[in-house]
This record gives structure tokens, sequence and C-alpha cells, in this order.
């Protein structure tokens, strides 16, 4: 693609069906000897693309990006927590920390029949906070962090978003935004300097809160369940934030819990196959088929992620039948986010 652009110029690329196959996921730039990022030219050259009416194909019908478009209106002030979030569980308007829901809930309602619950992410993060002592205070008007829309080359719908996320999350009077989503983590710790500079708030994903709090000494297990775990990289946390140790420390602090990592991992990682809903086709399918075989050939009870869309992505493929040597083959272990793990493994859900 790089060498078309030189040869061809920019009208080559908005031509291309190459820049919206390709995942972004990193992992050529992860060996790349001169350390180019990759994915950068791709996000750039969708943006170039889409400024000249040129789009890649949705999944799901484009519903996820609609109900992105449609938050992007300024006029419109969402109620994120709605009715699904546990009265019981503490939460204030403002305060030190403040945790980002993003898109969980409505993940909850577009792929509820795939058996997953992403919005059971938010429940647990705030369970872990009020068993530390902390009430966090929960971005209740927060909208799509814009992830998608930036990297499927909608800037103009990506800035209004973030924009507005950070003047409700500036509301919140917090110095440290907490997230569960590597891609709101990912996007609100570096996209959003990029485009509006350095912001009034750290952002930290809530693996790298977890082990600072187990090396203070503060979270304390009561004895669970014996299980063999292994843990799959999110692109946008490990190799473009470079976040691969938190989650590991947190997993192996659970200590009926054996960790075991899969063949490929860290910087290494493949990825679920799928990046902003774009390309959901057969190949990502095999991606997907050879990331899971990789799990199960672990012998590990629990796939743990912390993206919500490989969670999802990777649970989709377990409600469909695979055929392996003429026989039916099901996955059998259990996928989930990495805060729902500890949240159970400390009782709390």
């Amino acid at each position: 693609m790089i060498h078309e652009l030189l040869l061809n110029g920019p009208e080559c690329l908005v031509k291309s069906e190459d820049i919206w196959s390709c995942l972004t996921c990193d992992q050529c730039s992860a060996i790349c000897p001169m350390g180019i990022e990759f994915s950068r030219f791709v996000r750039d050259a969708r943006i170039e693309s889409a400024k000249r009416g040129v789009c890649g194909y949705e999944a799901h019908m484009g519903i996820l990006s609609s109900i992105a478009r449609l938050m992007a209106d300024s006029s419109l002030t969402p109620n994120i927590l709605g009715d699904w979030f546990p009265s019981k569980l503490k939460i204030q308007d403002k305060g030190e920390y403040a945790y980002f829901v993003g898109c969980l809930p409505i993940f909850d309602q577009v792929f509820g029949d795939y058996g997953v619950k992403p919005s059971d992410t938010a429940v647990a993060a705030v369970a872990i906070l009020n068993e530390l002592d902390i009430t966090p205070a929960v971005v209740k008007d927060g909208k799509c962090c814009g992830h998608d829309r930036l990297w499927s080359g909608d800037v103009d719908t990506f800035m209004k978003l973030a924009e507005y996320n950070i003047e409700a999350i500036d509301r919140t009077e917090a110095s440290t935004l907490i997230t569960t989503c590597a891609e709101c983590y990912r996007t609100l710790k570096l996209d959003y300097p990029e485009y509006f500079g350095k912001l009034p708030f750290e952002v930290v994903h809530m693996s790298e809160f977890l082990a600072e709090q187990i090396n203070k000494g503060n979270l304390d297990y009561p004895v669970t369940e014996e299980k063999r775990v292994t843990y799959h990289d999110p692109c946008r946390l490990g190799r473009q934030a470079k976040v691969f140790d938190a989650p590991r420390t947190v997993i192996k602090s659970v200590p009926e819990l054996d960790f075991v990592e899969m063949e490929r991992s860290r910087e290494d990682s493949l990825c679920c196959g799928v990046s902003c809903f774009l390309s959901c086709n057969d190949y990502a399918k095999a991606i997907r088929v050879d990331r899971m075989n990789e799990a199960e050939s672990t012998g590990a009870d629990v796939l743990v992620t912390t993206c919500p869309k490989c969670q999802i992505h990777f649970n989709c493929l377990k409600t469909e039948v695979q055929f392996s040597d003429s026989k039916t083959k099901r996955y059998d272990f259990e996928v989930t986010d990495l805060t729902v793990l500890i949240a159970k493994a400390l009782k709390l859900i």
C-alpha cells in the first residue's frame, strides 16, 4: 500500500480494498526494525478515503456506527447507566477517581444473543473499587469514545465524541480516569491528547490500577475455585499501549488460578480477527479459529481478555459449530473479562 502511494499518489488508495481489510493490529509494526507505525498509515489513508466518500464494509448492518453518529449529536445527553446498573453499588458525581463505562451497555443489547453481557465488566469494576473503599465518579453521561469512528476514517464524528467526553469527564473533577476497555484506554490515553492536547486527568487501565493495589497488598482474596487461566493480549492494550505485565500480575495474584501462556503472547499475540467491526469475513473467522485453538491447546478453563470486542468475537465463535476431521467441535472453555474474573474471585458478583 505504501509503495502504491509513493508511486501513484493518494488517489490510488481510495480505490483500494486493502486499507479496509487491514486489521490495524500492529503485529507488523512490532517486528519492523525501523519502528514504522503501519496502522497509523492505514488510519490516515482511511480518513483521506472517507473524505472522498469511499468507506469500508461495516459488519452488523452498521448498527454500531449509526449509534455513534447519533451520540455525536451535541443536543443528545445519554443516561449511560439506565436501569441495568445495581443500586447497591456506591457511586458519586464528583471525586478523585472517575470510571468511564464506554459502550458496554450498548454491546449488551446488540450482542446479547452471543451469550455475552459486557456491562458485567462495569458492574465488576465499580464493585472492586467499592471493596477498596473507593466511591468512583461514574461518567453517567459519557458517550462512545469514538475509537471505531476514528479507525473507520470518520474523524469528524470522532472529534465531536471526544470533545464531548473530555468535558463530561472534566465535570467529575477526577484526577484519575479508570477504564476497563482496551480500545477506550488506547483512544483516551493516546488519541485524545493527539487531537486535543494534554488532558486534565490521567488515564489508567483497570489492570494497571489493580496491579498497583496488589503491590500495596490491598486485595485479599477468599478461597475460590481452582482453574487454569490463559490471557489474550488485545492489540490496542498490548502492542499499541504497551500494557503487558499488569494483566498478568492481576491474574497471578489469585492463589487458586493456574496461569498459562498461549504459544503467541505479548508483542506476538494474535489478533481476534476483527477491528472496528470492519471486514468480519471468512478471513477474520479463520484468524479467530486459530486463536481459539491456541487457547484450547493450553488446557485452560478460562480465556481472559481486557477488550469487550475480543470477548464478543470469541464468544460469537463459540455459538457456531466448528468442523475438524469430519467431526463437530465446540469450544468448552469460558471467555471472560479480567475485571469480571477478579470480582468473582473476590466474591463480589
